[in-house]
């Protein structure tokens, strides 16, 4: 019996309410050469129950001996995939019925591109759209110096040539922003796409991504940022990270101190990368000049001053030129 082309992991926690969903999506697909890796982590629910209702050759199961999170169990799956293709699912999402059609067929005409996403629509716990939605339409060239700042892919959208990891896995210790990492860790050494349609929809509910712990996010994004700027041999202090954070969450600038901080980050990026050449220099300045227009309109408070700093720097040339 030969390999499936696409190798499907989902793992699954207590996720008794959405996993029938998730899990009939994926068997839906108009694509057919596929495996699914279901890798429950001791969950104390109906979800291995549910899961095993499914009368599907292609689907494989592996339980976890206790609860051991969320990387554990990616890792597990990714250890036993055997496809030429690697797509991570989460099990509260929902795969529009030719999500795996579409990005298979595009990974085979564009064969030098190792991960390709998608845009994904935004629904709650019962299913129901939400009015914002990511429309993540970025050029491909632009993407990794996007990821500096923010994750730009959903990673159940997701599909990856497994012969660009074969050594690389999620990171212990980085729940929560594991697949950041994944995603850049690719990104930083291949060339990466976001297929231009909506073919996923991501649930946002209590136990979702989104909404935990805010202590928990903020000391993990800590961590991925640390990661990322190490690249560029920069140190984050405090206020380096207060930078990010501002333009990452758009939270308003009230003091114009911090807007100053701001584009001294932005330029010490610019220096670094320039000495390093770590990124492709003319797609970071579009990608720091877009930050440093974010900042200008998030001091609204201080009008004047605000237009006057984005006139007088130049990184605001540097968008004029994107």
């Amino acid at each position: 019996m030969k390999n499936p082309r696409v190798s499907i992991v989902m793992p699954v926690y207590n996720s008794e309410v959405f996993v029938g969903d998730a899990v009939k999506s994926i068997l839906d697909q108009t694509y057919r050469d596929f495996e699914l890796i279901i890798v429950d982590d001791a969950s104390t629910d109906a979800s291995l129950e549910i899961i095993s209702g499914f009368d599907d050759d292609r689907i494989r199961i592996f339980e976890n001996d206790k609860n051991r999170g969320i990387v554990y169990s990616r890792n597990r799956g990714l250890a036993q995939i055997r496809g030429e293709f690697y797509a991570p699912f989460d099990s509260d999402d929902v795969a529009r019925k030719d999500k795996f059609e579409k990005q298979v067929e595009y990974l085979d005409h564009h064969p030098d591109v190792a991960l390709v996403g998608s845009w994904a629509r935004l629904i709650n716990h019962k299913g129901r759209l939400y009015k914002k939605h990511w429309k993540l339409d970025a050029k491909p060239e632009l993407i990794p110096s996007i990821l500096l700042f923010r994750n730009y892919f959903v990673h159940s959208s997701i599909v990856v040539r497994k012969n660009t990891f074969r050594h690389l896995q999620y990171q212990p210790g980085m729940d929560v922003v594991e697949d950041y990492k994944f995603c850049a860790d690719i990104s930083f050494n291949h060339q990466v796409a976001n297929y231009p349609a909506y073919l996923i929809d991501y649930r946002i509910h209590q136990h979702s991504a989104m909404r935990i712990n805010n202590q928990r996010l903020f000391e993990q994004d800590i961590k991925i940022y640390r990661y990322l700027f190490d690249f560029l041999d920069m140190t984050l202090s405090d206020t380096d990270l207060n930078c990010i954070f501002a333009m990452k969450e758009s939270t308003r600038i009230n003091d114009m101190m911090h807007l100053q901080h701001i584009h001294d980050f932005l330029i010490r990026i610019l220096t670094q990368n320039k000495q390093l050449a770590f990124l492709d220099h003319r797609q970071l300045q579009k990608a720091v000049a877009n930050r440093w227009l974010k900042a200008c309109y998030l001091a609204k408070r201080h009008p004047v001053k605000a237009t006057e700093k984005l006139i007088s720097s130049p990184l605001t040339r540097l968008l004029l030129k994107a």
